[in-house]
């Protein structure tokens, strides 16, 4: 690892933490005046700042999807911003359920949106199924795929 990486991640107060809790940890951090990009891939998380971009590596059989469902607005999102984006759901308790394409549940439990208005959930890599979010007698289905080309970020799930 980079003096420049270790040193960014330092002052950042992200050294030492794993790629899952450097997502987490940024997922509730909500500045609206941030000193650092997060944005994650379905491979990479991209950290940086006006100087510096770094690159970490997501472990190859997880992939992370950020899910802001919506009840009346949304904006267009191919890969998360783990510090800018914003949904309209904020700290709301919704039931996700995941199953793979062979109708086999993956996730099936109750999560409460962060500030920033998404929930995110590690997922297997390579998988296809869908995800079927439920909030206040509202609910969507879509389907999903965790490959290494699939978008992180997932904002068309209008609840109805």
């Amino acid at each position: 690892q980079s003096k420049g990486k270790a040193a960014f991640l330092e002052a950042n107060n992200l050294d030492g933490l794993s790629v899952e809790q450097i997502v987490a940890k940024l997922e509730h951090e909500t500045s609206e005046e941030p000193n650092m990009y997060a944005a994650i891939t379905a491979t990479k998380l991209i950290l940086g700042d006006d100087y510096n971009q770094y690159n970490l590596n997501i472990p190859s059989d997880k992939f992370y999807l950020s899910i802001a469902p919506y009840i009346n607005m949304t904006h267009p999102c191919g890969n998360h911003n783990l510090i800018t984006c914003r949904g309209e759901l904020q700290n709301k308790m919704m039931h996700i359920i995941v199953k793979d394409y062979k109708g086999n549940i993956i996730v099936d439990d109750d999560f409460t949106s962060y500030n920033n208005g998404f929930i995110g959930v590690w997922l297997p890599s390579n998988i296809k199924g869908t995800i079927t979010i439920s909030y206040n007698g509202l609910s969507a289905t879509t389907d999903i795929n965790t490959s290494s080309r699939s978008n992180t970020c997932l904002t068309t799930m209008k609840l109805g």
